[in-house]
């Protein structure tokens, strides 16, 4: 890309792949004296560059990743597992993600990441996989995908709920 240092491309990509947070990285250089781009040259190459390429190819292959479920899903209606992981144990987690993957392809069809701090969650994060499976749900349904069995993990306390809440949103 014209304008910026392939090394320092590859090295913003790679930082952002593995999860490595930019400030680690940054200490390990400085401790090594290797000479790196700063932090918010880093920030904007990811917002600028990294994040709409990984966008891109994310759209266009969950586009074949729908085709091929449909595909494989002749009687037009699907069995769907949901699982959902939280960034710590116990009752203080901060982050939940939910997947949601066909039972006949094993392909990933949504992840919906929730976050204690959003709408609908008020702070406990409790109510985070409940309203993950919910958002989850609603996406499928708005692109047309029907489902007809639903396997979770248990939901502890809000399970009840969930089975409810679940039932009337795909009625």
């Amino acid at each position: 890309m014209e304008g910026y240092y392939e090394g320092n491309l590859k090295l913003t990509s790679s930082v952002h792949t593995t999860g490595l947070p930019i400030p680690r990285l940054l200490a390990m250089g400085k401790e090594m004296g290797l000479a790196l781009p700063c932090a918010s040259t880093m920030r904007t190459q990811l917002a600028q560059v990294i994040m709409p390429a990984v966008d891109i190819v994310y759209l266009r292959r969950m586009s074949e990743v729908e085709a091929i479920v449909r595909a494989a899903n002749t009687n037009r209606s699907i069995d769907l597992a949901m699982d959902g992981r939280y960034d710590s144990p116990g009752y203080c987690a901060s982050n939940c993600t939910v997947s949601f993957i066909d039972v006949l392809t094993n392909y990933i069809l949504s992840v919906v990441n929730m976050a204690k701090n959003m709408r609908g969650i008020d702070g406990a994060s409790g109510r985070m996989e409940k309203e993950g499976v919910r958002r989850g749900l609603e996406a499928l349904l708005a692109k047309r995908f029907m489902v007809s069995k639903r396997f979770t993990t248990s939901l502890g306390s809000n399970s009840q709920c969930l089975l409810i809440s679940d039932h009337i949103l795909l009625r």
